[in-house]
């Protein structure tokens, strides 16, 4: 579990977002619609506060201008979005998964989530992200840096300077949102060996060793799983 969110945020920005291109001097430089640290923060607090027992998977949806994460929870008595901008002390739902993200390096100190959220925002200069809190779940808002009717959300640009994935559905600017995870803490071998299809589809000269760092596993699993697709291929 402890890699789900890493894998997740970086398929998110592999597969699912433009970059905007600039250069400085000779060296490429790619500008992205959300802050990275921010998304993944979000993530790790939906994983650290989701109410599992419901069974309701996190979700991310993409649109034009914004990105959408959602997860069921129970907060404590009297917690509002305005609460949760505010200095407040740290109620995890799952205080044992709160705690192993914490150990393992995923999150530096408990209760800063959000905090850090703004402060990347900020340091990118977009949008603070606007809270929604109901009784059994709460969602966040990404706003992009770019305006909507920027090129790079029209369709007018391509997507990573990579192949456009056509399995996904529409594409982000026809303004119909795509899920891109539907749970992204139960990442089967499935899942696993589609992203290593997508993932040498939009970069066939990619490499092992890359694929296993993108998606947190061994080489030799990596290897496992190409030789299992090269022979479910061959398969009458």
């Amino acid at each position: 579990m402890l890699y789900q969110a890493k894998n997740a945020v970086d398929l998110l920005y592999l597969k699912y977002l433009k970059a905007q291109i600039s250069y400085d001097g000779i060296n490429r430089v790619e500008t992205y619609p959300y802050p990275k640290e921010a998304i993944r923060e979000a993530v790790l607090n939906a994983i650290a506060h989701k109410n599992y027992e419901r069974q309701v998977p996190i979700q991310i949806k993409v649109f034009d201008d914004k990105i959408i994460i959602g997860n069921t929870c129970v907060f404590p008595e009297g917690c509002t979005e305005k609460s949760l901008f505010e200095k407040h002390s740290s109620v995890p739902y799952n205080p044992l998964i709160a705690k192993t993200l914490y150990r393992a390096g995923f999150i530096e100190s408990q209760g800063r989530g959000i905090e850090k959220i703004v402060e990347a925002c900020e340091k990118e200069g977009n949008p603070l992200p606007k809270y929604t809190v109901n009784p059994n779940e709460i969602m966040v808002i990404f706003y992009s840096i770019f305006d909507k009717d920027d090129p790079i959300n029209t369709g007018d640009y391509t997507k990573n300077d990579t192949v456009n994935d056509t399995n996904v559905g529409q594409s982000v600017g026809n303004n119909d949102p795509k899920d891109i995870a539907n749970d992204i803490i139960k990442l089967t071998v499935k899942d696993r060996q589609r992203n290593i299809v997508d993932l040498m589809l939009s970069n066939p000269k990619i490499t092992r060793l890359e694929l296993s760092e993108i998606l947190s596993v061994s080489d030799a699993t990596i290897k496992r799983d190409i030789d299992k697709l090269k022979k479910s291929e061959h398969k009458p």
